[in-house]
């Protein structure tokens, strides 16, 4: 069964930097740390003033869900025209930056960020997101995160179904969370990495 959990575990990698272990659980990501830094992780992109989420800061993770299960890549388009459209939707609000934005599932009873993205032309891409998994876009300050816009889901054929559905009623509570930073120690070895599971949320 699915459940909200973080795991992480070792596993050896071949020349071409792939490696991977049984998943029994669906996750939202899976990050490899490294001994050498990555330049695609937010790390190595924010500035020393930028405060961002959890182990996001770290600048020795990659991004390897796509080497354990299959993945979407997600868009969320800035204050969409489509009043029931899946986007960012709201505004941050004061003293929490819009440089960055974020997605975040419900684990350990509270929303955590798994993966981010720069708005560029009013729009944020998340690449290789896990499927089966209820996500909320978040802001976030590094300690606090505030909804960006409304939670949606990823079905198994990558389709994205944003709620609360449009044709039931029902009620949307915002809510400002804190979030709980954690780590995985790697241990040392050439040709051992560890990876680490993130967020298998479900609805």
């Amino acid at each position: 069964a699915n459940r909200d959990n973080n795991h992480a575990w070792e596993v050896a990698v071949d020349a071409n930097g792939q490696g991977t272990a049984g998943l029994s659980n669906r996750a939202a990501k899976v990050y490899r740390r490294t001994f050498s830094a990555q330049a695609s992780s937010l790390g190595a992109c924010k500035s020393e003033s930028d405060k961002v989420p959890g182990f996001l800061k770290s600048n020795t993770i990659r991004d390897v869900t796509a080497q354990y299960e299959p993945v979407t890549d997600i868009r969320l388009d800035e204050f969409p025209s489509a009043p029931a459209a899946t986007g960012i939707t709201l505004a941050p609000p004061a003293g929490m930056p819009a440089k960055f934005v974020y997605l975040a599932v419900f684990n350990g009873g509270e929303w955590r960020p798994m993966a981010w993205s720069q708005c560029q032309n009013g729009r944020a891409t998340f690449k290789d997101m896990g499927r089966g998994i209820l996500y909320l876009p978040v802001w976030s300050n590094g300690t606090e995160v505030a909804p960006a816009g409304a939670p949606f889901t990823v079905d198994d054929g990558g389709r994205m179904h944003v709620i609360p559905d449009s044709h039931r009623r029902g009620r949307c509570l915002d809510h400002v969370g804190s979030v709980s930073h954690h780590s995985c120690n790697a241990r040392s070895g050439h040709a051992t990495h560890q990876d680490a599971r993130s967020g298998a949320t479900r609805r």
